[in-house]
């Protein structure tokens, strides 16, 4: 994620992120009593997943999470068994995806020796490792340890289940950037496309879908740290574009959402797979709009939601870790030297 017009125009007022936010121990006053969730509710990837204690409560969490995607009572009558399947096996991809980049920016965080983190924010730290610690909190030890991005929480939301958590993880995102003395922004969702399950023989033969992602910026932390949340969703292309009322009357043509829907998914079946295809379709006149009218009225039918992640970017620190070749090739080297910092030190 490069550095935004916005955040430009926030260096530019002067708002530059603190050299660090530990200042000792009064920085720490109140953190532990800032709202986080649990694995089994809201709570973050753990930043060390293979840790002993941790694999065994990560299973348990998976076991629970394969019940609601793949049991007959979660699974909705209008999706079917191939776009079951398709929504369950990119829900385990981008699990696997969020774990390892989580792991690997913490692998090649600037601060190796947890020996120096400081003896009042190792508990906060244990948290983290485990997947306990608010959002507040992993603020706090990502800028400790320098680690580049970090996730502050994630939520998994098959079919439209567990949204009861959902306000409650951004309440406590929120208050983890003002805690830190960060501002709160409303910014534009910004969408991806990232597959087509009509493309896959393994999926094919039944509904069509766009597994697709949604963007939005909650707050900064000075002018490097930025706070997003995104969320993965499937879009049905059977009813995209239809208001709830005519979804059961798709063979009268005389109603106007029906030829804009005839329409958008015309053109996104006619755009073939190749280097541009997600921009295109996100250029196709109604897309977007549809879309983002599903949303506002929950329409899942329309938006089948998988699951949403918030996690916290240190521009600066992606710059000078995560794309300095040097800086990870010396990380690799010493990770395949088993690590001489091992994180089951500090627990």
């Amino acid at each position: 994620m490069s550095l935004s017009m916005e955040q430009s125009e926030r260096h530019e007022r002067g708002l530059a992120t603190p050299a660090s936010l530990y200042e000792g121990s009064e920085s720490l006053l109140g953190l532990e009593l800032t709202a986080r969730g649990e694995p089994e509710t809201f709570g973050p990837t753990p930043l060390d997943p293979y840790l002993p204690a941790v694999k065994d409560q990560q299973r348990q969490v998976a076991e629970r999470h394969e019940l609601l995607f793949m049991s007959e009572e979660s699974i909705p009558q209008n999706i079917d068994e191939p776009m079951s399947h398709f929504i369950h096996d990119n829900n385990q991809s981008r699990l696997q995806h969020r774990i390892q980049r989580n792991y690997d920016s913490y692998q090649y965080r600037g601060k190796f020796d947890l020996s120096d983190i400081p003896f009042d924010a190792l508990d906060i730290t244990s948290r983290t490792l485990t997947g306990h610690a608010s959002p507040a909190e992993i603020i706090m030890v990502s800028d400790i340890l320098e680690v580049p991005t970090i996730e502050l929480g994630t939520i998994a939301i098959p079919y439209g289940q567990r949204f009861e958590h959902i306000q409650p993880m951004r309440r406590a995102v929120d208050e983890g950037i003002l805690f830190h003395g960060g501002e709160l922004v409303s910014s534009e969702p910004v969408f991806q496309v990232k597959r087509a399950n009509y493309f896959d023989n393994e999926y094919s033969g039944g509904a069509q879908g766009l597994l697709m992602t949604r963007s939005i910026t909650r707050g900064y932390i000075g002018n490097n740290i930025e706070c997003v949340e995104r969320s993965s969703f499937v879009v049905m292309l059977d009813y995209l574009g239809l208001s709830p009322n005519n979804k059961k009357e798709l063979k009268k043509d005389h109603h106007e959402d029906r030829q804009k829907h005839v329409a958008i998914t015309n053109a996104i079946m006619e755009t073939p797979y190749g280097k541009d295809w997600s921009d295109t379709i996100l250029n196709i006149p109604g897309f977007e709009e549809a879309i983002l009218e599903a949303f506002d009225a929950d329409d899942f039918d329309v938006v089948v939601p998988i699951s949403m992640t918030a996690f916290a970017v240190n521009h600066q620190l992606v710059e000078k870790y995560l794309k300095n070749t040097a800086h990870c090739e010396a990380r690799q080297l010493a990770m395949s030297r088993n690590n001489p910092y091992p994180t089951n030190q500090l627990l």
